[in-house]
């Protein structure tokens, strides 16, 4: 019986050392149970995850909507989302075993691969100020949550900010636990976008959210020139 069920959603990520990397150190676990749900990559991420996963291929373009049909094949009692672009320390995974028959949920402390003031302030803040006073966790947190919890709550099947109304959804049942083994996550977006840009950029997604602007469209403008997540 696995004690975990781990969950990606990907889209060509055969160049994604993160990915790599994360899959490779969990297929020596025979305690956890990888499961891929990937987007018609077209690149070689299903040789990549090779022999010893469940791998899915879908059409379904948006992450959150992938990462709800890898929970319907989730055999373990606790469940993580894992982010493709992030790769947890593997003490993470131990400590989280011991608490696989626990109703609880929540994510590992997030760090940037580069150390630069603006995204260590933007992981002070995610870790800080909106995990532990606000109570939401970000994708790259590597989220994870008890099945029980998961199957009582409406799974959000939006393009974007999937993981903020996860989190309020499963606030309800109580606060996250936020471990401290790192999840040091990839800052792709603001390498190629240019730092400045890019937290201006995360600003303005949040403001169109508190607004109710129309997630395809938000997700349109955040996934402009890069396609990381899905593409349009």
């Amino acid at each position: 019986m696995k004690k975990i069920s781990v969950i990606f959603s990907t889209f060509n990520e055969a160049e994604n050392a993160f990915f790599k990397n994360s899959i490779e150190a969990l297929k020596k676990d025979n305690e956890i149970e990888i499961i891929i749900i990937d987007y018609n990559s077209s690149d070689r991420t299903r040789e990549i995850c090779g022999e010893g996963v469940i791998f899915i291929t879908t059409d379904l373009n948006s992450r959150a909507k992938r990462l709800k049909l890898g929970l319907s094949y989730a055999t373990a009692a606790m469940v993580i989302f894992h982010h493709p672009r992030s790769l947890v320390d593997t003490n993470g995974f131990n400590k989280l075993k011991k608490l696989a028959d626990t109703k609880i949920w929540g994510g590992f402390t997030h760090c940037f691969d580069l150390n630069t003031p603006i995204l260590k302030f933007t992981s002070w803040y995610s870790n800080r100020v909106r995990g532990y006073i606000r109570g939401i966790l970000y994708l790259d947190h590597c989220i994870f949550a008890s099945k029980s919890l998961l199957n009582k709550i409406n799974f959000p099947e939006v393009d974007i900010f999937e993981d903020t109304i996860l989190s309020d959804e499963l606030r309800f049942f109580s606060p996250p636990v936020i471990l401290p083994e790192v999840s040091t996550t990839s800052a792709i977006r603001f390498v190629k976008n240019g730092q400045v840009k890019q937290a201006i950029l995360n600003q303005v997604m949040k403001m169109c959210y508190f607004l109710k602007i129309d997630h395809k469209v938000m997700n349109k403008i955040y996934e402009f020139g890069i396609n990381l997540n899905s593409k349009y």
